[in-house]
């Protein structure tokens, strides 16, 4: 558990029950954030698990955890990893909370700076360019008599061997983390979330990442 900062700043933390989420969450503490988590329900295949995940996380950061549930958002039939419009729909609700919380900051574990067109798990809603995009619809949309919350993504350009290194070190419980898009109780295995996350690990245990 990090110490908190002495000039603490509250954030609404969209906390997935993955790693990314998990340690932006932690290092928004370590710069100085009082984060509250929140949990978005969107009609997920891997709700429930992602679920008790993003409970485990808000118990071990000793942060309270808001459940938001919406119909399920189209799309999953096309590709599992990538919704049409879930972080636009994702990040909307977590501005939404964030501003009824009065928070000064929006937490999120989104890591992409740039899409790579050659890679089909490199996504345009993740990046840098998508971030600032919607920076600009935050700040029309609630107009000029609300101050828009800051976007915050703490581990934007890192590495997952980097993210697992540092929950690692914070103690996380890897067993109680939820990286998955498969819908059963226990990972697949076979899923890109699976399979980036056993090749972190497997560069922690050897190399102790990057």
């Amino acid at each position: 558990m990090i110490g908190r900062h002495p000039m603490i700043m509250r954030a609404v933390a969209q906390i997935s029950g993955g790693l990314d989420s998990a340690v932006a969450a932690l290092e928004a503490r370590r710069i100085g954030y009082s984060p509250c988590g929140v949990f978005i329900d969107y009609g997920q295949p891997y709700a429930e698990p992602e679920r008790r995940a993003a409970e485990y996380v808000a118990r071990a950061l000793a942060m309270p955890l808001r459940i938001i549930e919406i119909p399920r958002l189209p799309g999953f039939e096309f590709f599992p990893q990538w919704v049409p419009m879930r972080n636009a729909v994702l990040l909307s609700l977590t501005v939404a909370r964030a501003v009824d919380e009065k928070a000064v900051a929006v937490i999120v574990g989104n890591k992409t700076e740039t899409v790579k067109p050659c890679d089909p798990y490199s996504f345009g809603d993740s990046s840098d360019a998508f971030f600032n995009a919607m920076d600009a619809v935050i700040d029309l949309s609630l107009g000029p008599g609300v101050a828009a919350p800051l976007i915050l993504r703490p581990v934007r350009g890192w590495s997952k061997a980097r993210v697992v290194r540092a929950a690692a070190q914070a103690f996380f419980d890897f067993n109680k983390l939820w990286s998955c898009y498969g819908s059963s109780s226990t990972p697949c295995g076979e899923c890109r979330a699976c399979q980036e996350r056993a090749e972190a690990m497997a560069t922690l245990n050897s190399k102790g990442g990057d």
